[in-house]
């Protein structure tokens, strides 16, 4: 089973470094704003120690902008409202 990680989408609304597992359900949430390692324990390790080493790092703007594009609240809430209203025009039909 696989689908949209909520804690992912926090990760992305909260602008923080990604770290993820590389498979398509997170690549599909988070696309380019995450750091991607394999299911190895060398390849993740390797990862870290990139990111423990790299001075530069501020705010995920990218994942923020991912956030407010597909997942913010208001967009959510206006998803379920045309979707409630599409349920309710096949049932008056």
């Amino acid at each position: 089973m696989g689908g949209t990680n909520p804690s992912l989408v926090e990760a992305l609304s909260c602008r923080n470094t990604i770290l993820s597992l590389d498979v398509p359900f997170t690549r599909e949430v988070a696309e380019d704003s995450a750091i991607y390692f394999k299911k190895d324990a060398d390849d993740l390790k390797n990862r870290i120690e990139a990111l423990e080493n790299k001075t530069d790092r501020g705010p995920n703007e990218e994942a923020y902008e991912i956030y407010q594009k597909k997942y913010s609240a208001e967009k959510t809430i206006n998803a379920f409202i045309e979707f409630v209203n599409c349920i309710a025009k096949q049932e008056v039909k």
